[in-house]
C-alpha cells in the first residue's frame, strides 16, 4: 500500500478531489476500457500557485492497488536524465494499474522563451516520445503539476498528451474554514476564535499558508505559555508570515508616534469608506514595515469601481493624516502613493473607467506607453484629477473626525493593535461625547 495521503485528508477543495477519485476509479477498471475500445486520458495536468495541494491531490490518487512512480524534475539535470525519464516510464508501465508522477513539469518543460535549466531541450524530445508512445489503456496515467500552464512548451498541451487539465486554484471561503478547522483540530490547545471570521480575512492564502499561520499561532501560544489560540494569536502569526519578519520594537517615542498617526489615517478612513472591511490597525513593526491596517476583501465578488476608488483614498490616509495632524507628510508615505498609483493605472488605462480611448493597455504590472503624446497627455491628466480628488475626499475625512483619529492614535501608541470592535466602540464613545 501507498504510503500516500487519501482523498479524506485533503481538506475543501470537493468539486476538484471528486474529478480526481473519478480519474483514479478508471485506473481500478482498466479491462472495462480495453473491452470498450474508450481510451482513457493518459495525461492529467494540475497547475496553480505554489502551495495550494496540487502534489498532494497528484498523489492521493494512488491508493491501494495503484503504484505510484515519481519522476523528480530535479533528478532531470542529471548527465544520464534522458535515461532516468525513460526508466521512470518503464517502471510505470510494469508496476500498472501506476501514476506516474512528474512534479513540478514547468522547470524540465518550459517554452523556449522561459527556458532555465540546461538540457530542456533533450527532455522534453524523450517526454514527447514517451507520451506518444503510450499504449492506449495501457493502465498507466500520467499526472503532472505546474505553477502555470502557459509557461509549458505548448507541444505537450496537443491533444492527447495532458487530456485533462485542471486548476487548483486558492481555496474558496468555504474550502478555508474547513481547512483551518481541520489544521486546528490537530492542534491540542483550547480555540477561542470563530473559524468562519479567520477564513473571512485570509483570501486569497493558500492552504500552505493556512497550515503555518496555525502552526505558527500554536508555537506563539506555547511560548507566551498560554494553553489557548486566539484571534489576536492567528493575526500576529498572520503578520509573521505575511511580512516574513520578526515582530519589532520602536522605543523612539517620536517615531511610535507618527506611525501611530499614519495607520490611524488609514483605519478611520476605512471605516467611512469600507466599514465592512477593516479588521484591525497596528503599529507593531516587522521588519521594515512600521505597522498596517489589515482589510477584509471578498474573494467571491470582482470589485467595482467604486470599491477600487475607495481602496486608493483608504491607502492615501496615511499620508493625509501626517499632513493634517503632523503638519508634513514623510517618506513613510512612499509605499503608499506608489500602490495609489498602481490601481488608479488600472482604472485608467486597464479598463478605461474614465473614458479614456486605449483600455486594456494597463495589466498587472506593467503598462504599455500610449500610442501619441495626446494620449499620454490625456492619460497623465485623467490621473492627476483622479489623485487630487481622492485625496480631497480623504481629507474631508479627516478633517470631520480630528478628535476621533487623535484618539486612535494614542491608543495605537498605548495598545499597539486595535481590533474592528475596539475602534468602532471608540467611535461610538467620541461621537456621544460631541452629541452631550
Amino acid at each position: 500500500m501507498n504510503n500516500f495521503k487519501n482523498f479524506e485528508h485533503i481538506a475543501g477543495y470537493h468539486k476538484e478531489k471528486s474529478e480526481l477519485i473519478g480519474l483514479r476509479n478508471l485506473l481500478t477498471n482498466v479491462e472495462n476500457f480495453r473491452k470498450s475500445g474508450v481510451r482513457m486520458p493518459r495525461g492529467v495536468l494540475l497547475y496553480g500557485a505554489p502551495g495550494v495541494g496540487k502534489t498532494v491531490m497528484a498523489k492521493s490518487i494512488a491508493t491501494e492497488g495503484i503504484a505510484c512512480v515519481e519522476l523528480r524534475s530535479a533528478d532531470c539535470t542529471r548527465d544520464d536524465s534522458e535515461d532516468y525519464v525513460l526508466s521512470a516510464f518503464e517502471e510505470a508501465r510494469e508496476k500498472a494499474p501506476c501514476v506516474l508522477l512528474i512534479d513540478e513539469l514547468d522547470k524540465i518543460a518550459e517554452s523556449n522563451e522561459h527556458y532555465y535549466m540546461e538540457g530542456n531541450d533533450r527532455i522534453m524530445k524523450v517526454l514527447l516520445q514517451e507520451l506518444d508512445g503510450q499504449k492506449d489503456n495501457s493502465g498507466v496515467m500520467v499526472v503532472a503539476t505546474c505553477n502555470n500552464c502557459n509557461h509549458l512548451n505548448p507541444a505537450l498541451l496537443r491533444s492527447g498528451r495532458f487530456d485533462r487539465i485542471i486548476e487548483i486554484g486558492t481555496p474558496t471561503l468555504e474550502d478555508r474554514v474547513e481547512i483551518i478547522k481541520y489544521y486546528l483540530s490537530k492542534i491540542k490547545l483550547e480555540k477561542r476564535l470563530n473559524e468562519e471570521y479567520f477564513a473571512k480575512i485570509t483570501a486569497g492564502y493558500s492552504g500552505a499558508q493556512l497550515e503555518c499561520i496555525i502552526n505558527e499561532a500554536g508555537i506563539m501560544a506555547m511560548q507566551d505559555a498560554i494553553s489557548f489560540i486566539d484571534m489576536k494569536t492567528l493575526q500576529r502569526a498572520m503578520n509573521r508570515i505575511a511580512f516574513r519578519a520578526l515582530e519589532g520594537k520602536v522605543n523612539n517615542k517620536d517615531e511610535q508616534w507618527k506611525t501611530a498617526v499614519h495607520e490611524a489615517g488609514h483605519a478611520v478612513i476605512a471605516m467611512f469608506v469600507a466599514p465592512d472591511s477593516i479588521t484591525s490597525a497596528s503599529i507593531i513593526p516587522h521588519g521594515k514595515t512600521r505597522g498596517h491596517v489589515r482589510m477584509m476583501y471578498d474573494d467571491e465578488i470582482t470589485e467595482s469601481v467604486e470599491e477600487v476608488e475607495n481602496s486608493i483614498i483608504v491607502g492615501l490616509g496615511g499620508a493625509i493624516a501626517e499632513e493634517v495632524i503632523l503638519g508634513m507628510r514623510y517618506m513613510s508615505s512612499t509605499s503608499d502613493f506608489g500602490k495609489a498609483r498602481w490601481r488608479l493605472l488600472s482604472l485608467i488605462m486597464g479598463i478605461g473607467a474614465y473614458g479614456i480611448e486605449f483600455a486594456g493597455l494597463f495589466s498587472g504590472h506593467h503598462c504599455e506607453v500610449p500610442s501619441s503624446p495626446e494620449l499620454a497627455a490625456k492619460s497623465d491628466k485623467i490621473y492627476a484629477e483622479k489623485i487630487k480628488e481622492f485625496y480631497e475626499r480623504g481629507k474631508q475625512i479627516i478633517d470631520d473626525n480630528r478628535d476621533f483619529i487623535d484618539r486612535v492614535a494614542h491608543l495605537l501608541v498605548e495598545k499597539s493593535t486595535l481590533s474592528k470592535e475596539e475602534l468602532f466602540e471608540l467611535y461610538e464613545i467620541i461621537k456621544g461625547k460631541q452629541a452631550a
